[in-house]
C-alpha cells in the first residue's frame, strides 16, 4: 500500500485542474500575473508527482487476488467534476483576499483529505485512459473504487488487484 506522502500528491493533483483553470481566470479578470503563474508552477509540481508517484506504485506494490461481487461503472463522476468544480471557477471574481487566511482554508481542505478514508477519482487518470468503478468484494467491502485501463464488463474479469490507498484499488488481471 501507499504512503501517505503519496496520498497527498494523488489527493491535491486531483484538484490541478481547478487551480489551472483559476489561474487563467485570476489572469483574465485582475490583469495579474504572480497568483496566476504560482497556481499554474504549483499544478504542474504536483500533476509530475502524481504521474512518478502512480508509475512507481503500479511497478512496485504487490499484486493481492480479490473475489469480486458486485461491480458497476463509476465514470459518471467527470461530468459532475466539471459541472460542479470546473465552471464555477470560470467566473471567480476576487477583490480583496487575505493570503493567510486562503492558506489556512487550503491547509484544512487537505487535511481533511487525508484522513477521509473514502477514495475519489483522480480526473488525470482519464487523461491516461483509465476508467473507473465500483466493486463490492467478498470480504464484505462494497465500495472500493478500482482503476482500470480496460473496459470492464464481467465481474470475472477482475482477478488481481493493487491496492494502492485503503480502498482504492488498481486492476492487474490485464498481466
Amino acid at each position: 500500500m501507499a504512503n501517505k506522502l503519496q496520498l497527498f500528491i494523488y489527493t491535491l493533483s486531483a484538484a490541478s485542474p481547478i487551480a489551472i483553470v483559476f489561474a487563467v481566470v485570476w489572469y483574465i479578470q485582475n490583469k495579474s500575473i504572480t497568483v496566476s503563474i504560482v497556481c499554474v508552477i504549483v499544478s504542474l509540481f504536483f500533476i509530475a508527482a502524481f504521474y512518478f508517484s502512480f508509475t512507481y506504485g503500479k511497478r512496485k506494490i504487490s499484486m493481492i487476488k480479490i473475489n469480486v461481487n458486485e461491480i458497476k461503472s463509476a465514470d459518471k463522476w467527470i461530468v459532475g467534476y466539471v459541472i460542479l468544480y470546473i465552471s464555477p471557477c470560470t467566473n471567480i471574481v476576487i477583490e480583496d483576499y487575505n493570503q493567510y487566511m486562503t492558506l489556512l482554508i487550503g491547509f484544512i481542505l487537505i487535511m481533511v483529505n487525508l484522513f477521509v478514508k473514502s477514495p475519489f477519482p483522480n480526473p488525470l487518470l482519464i487523461i491516461q485512459g483509465y476508467h473507473f468503478y465500483s466493486v463490492g468484494a467478498e470480504n464484505g467491502v462494497k465500495e472500493y473504487l478500482l482503476i482500470s485501463k480496460q473496459s470492464i464488463r464481467n465481474k470475472k474479469q477482475i482477478k488481481y488487484v493493487k491496492r494502492l490507498f485503503e480502498y482504492l484499488l488498481l486492476d492487474d488481471s490485464g498481466r
